[in-house]
C-alpha cells in the first residue's frame, strides 16, 4: 500500500485533506477527510500521521506493507511498528506483522492550541463535557471545541451513512450554540475501502485518526471511553465481545498520539451507571441525549435496542424516567421493562453493562426478577423464535 501526494483541495463549500492511495485489496484511489471551509487552517497537511493510523488495520489485514512518500510523527512511527502492530495482532488472528516504510520524521507545524472532544449525546461524550468543560477550572484541560465524525459510527461508509451523520450532526449543534463551543463536522471515506463490519474492528483506529487530521490545532483531545477501567479488565478475562475498543483502548490511545497531540481515554473512572447519575442535573442531557444505536430518527432513541433499554433501566432504578420522557417513549418502556429486566438478569455473567445495571439496582433496593423467573421468560422467548423460524420455513415452501 503506497500512500503520497498529501494535500488540501476545495470543493462544494468544503475543505479536503486528501492522499492518494495505491493498493491491491482496493479500487479507491484517495483518502480524504474533509470539514466545512472556514476550518480549513485546522487541517495537517504537512505530516501523514492521519493516514497511518487509517491504514495500519487494513495493511495488517491484507498483508501489504505500508509506505509513505512523506513524514510522520517519529513517536506515532515508533509505536506503530513496536507495540500497536502487537496489540492488532493478539486481538484479531491472522493479521500480518507487515512493514511500515516512511519517507522520514517531522511533527506536525502547531497553528492554534485548542483542546477538543467528539460530541455525540451520548452519556459518554455528555459526561465529558461535564467534567471537562462545564466544571473544569485547569485552563490547560478544558474543552473549547467539539467535533463530530463521520469514520463509520453512522453504519458504516457510503451515502447512507453520510445522510445520517449530517441529519445527526444538524440535530445535534443547536446544544455546542447553547454552550457557546464550535461545533466540527468532519466527513471521510474511510469506509470506502474497510470493511462495513471492521466499525468494532478498527473504530479505534479511525477515530484516532480524525483526531490526528487537526493536530495542527489540537493539543489535546478526549476520547469519550464507552467502557470502565473495571469493564475492560472484565473483558481481558471474558472474552463475549469482539470489539477492539472494549479491550484495548485504554492504552492503545496514548500510543497512537503525538508529540504535539495527547489523545486522552477519558470516563474509565466511571461505570456507565455512575454516569448516568452525573447526567441527572444537567439539564441540556434530558433534551439532547441520544444514546440509540438503532433508530433513523436522528432526534429519538428508539427505546428497544441495546443502548436504550440499559440507559432507561439505569433511569428507572433511580426513579428518573419522567426526566427523560421528551428522549424516550416512557410508556413505551413501561410496556416492555419486565422483559428487557429479564434479558440483562439471564445475561448477567456475559456482559459487564447487565451486570452493573443489575447489581446498581440491588443496591438501591430495586433488585431484577430472580435468575430462575429470568431462565424461564426467556426460555418462551427462545421458543417464540423457533415458532417464527418454522412459520417462515412453512411459507416458503408454500411458495415454491
Amino acid at each position: 500500500m503506497r500512500i503520497s501526494n498529501l494535500r488540501i483541495e476545495e470543493k462544494g463549500g468544503c475543505s479536503y485533506l486528501v492522499v492518494d492511495i495505491c493498493a491491491s485489496f482496493t479500487d479507491i484511489s484517495n483518502i480524504w477527510f474533509s470539514v466545512p471551509c472556514e476550518y480549513q487552517d485546522w487541517l495537517t497537511d504537512d505530516v501523514y500521521d492521519a493516514f497511518l493510523v487509517a491504514a495500519l488495520y487494513p495493511a495488517m489485514y491484507y498483508n501489504e506493507p505500508i509506505i509513505i512518500d512523506g513524514n510522520v510523527s517519529h513517536r506515532l512511527y515508533y509505536n506503530c511498528v513496536h507495540y500497536v502492530k502487537s496489540i492488532i495482532g493478539y486481538f484479531r488472528d491472522g493479521m500480518s506483522d507487515i512493514d511500515i516504510i516512511v519517507q522520514g520524521y517531522a511533527n506536525a507545524k502547531k497553528k492554534y492550541h485548542h483542546i477538543g472532544t467528539g460530541f455525540s449525546a451520548g452519556v459518554d461524550s455528555f459526561v465529558t463535557v461535564i467534567d471537562h468543560f462545564v466544571h473544569e477550572t485547569d485552563l490547560d484541560y478544558k474543552i473549547d471545541s467539539l467535533f463530530f465524525f463521520n469514520v463509520g459510527s453512522h453504519g458504516g461508509g457510503g451515502e447512507v451513512a453520510r445522510r445520517k451523520f449530517i441529519s445527526r450532526y444538524n440535530y445535534l449543534k443547536s446544544f455546542p450554540d447553547e454552550i457557546g463551543l464550535p461545533y466540527i463536522p468532519m466527513d471521510s471515506n474511510l469506509f470506502d475501502f474497510y470493511q462495513k463490519y471492521w466499525e468494532f474492528d478498527a473504530g479505534e483506529f479511525c477515530r484516532c485518526a480524525g483526531i490526528l487530521v487537526f493536530q495542527r490545532a489540537l493539543d489535546k483531545y478526549y476520547l469519550s471511553s464507552d467502557y470502565s477501567y473495571k469493564e475492560t479488565m472484565f473483558f481481558q478475562f471474558n472474552r463475549a465481545t469482539t470489539s477492539f475498543s472494549e479491550l484495548a483502548e485504554t492504552f492503545t490511545n496514548p500510543l497512537l498520539s503525538t508529540e504535539g497531540c495527547e489523545i486522552i481515554s477519558d470516563g474509565g473512572q466511571y461505570m456507565r451507571t455512575d454516569k448516568t447519575i452525573l447526567l441527572l442535573d444537567y439539564e441540556p442531557a434530558r433534551r439532547y441525549l441520544n444514546v440509540c444505536v438503532s433508530s433513523q430518527d436522528s432526534a429519538r432513541n428508539c427505546g428497544h435496542c441495546q443502548k436504550c433499554i440499559r440507559t432507561l433501566v439505569c433511569l428507572d432504578t433511580l426513579g428518573m424516567l419522567d426526566k427523560f420522557s421528551s428522549v424516550f417513549d416512557i410508556k413505551d418502556y413501561h410496556r416492555h421493562k419486565f422483559g428487557y429486566k429479564c434479558n440483562l438478569r439471564y445475561y448477567y455473567k456475559d456482559n459487564a453493562y447487565n451486570k452493573d445495571n443489575v447489581d446498581f439496582a440491588k443496591k438501591h433496593g430495586k433488585p431484577f426478577p430472580p435468575y430462575v423467573i429470568a431462565l424461564i421468560y426467556m426460555s418462551f422467548v427462545r421458543l417464540g423464535w423457533q415458532f417464527d423460524k418454522i412459520k417462515r420455513l412453512i411459507k416458503k415452501i408454500k411458495c415454491q
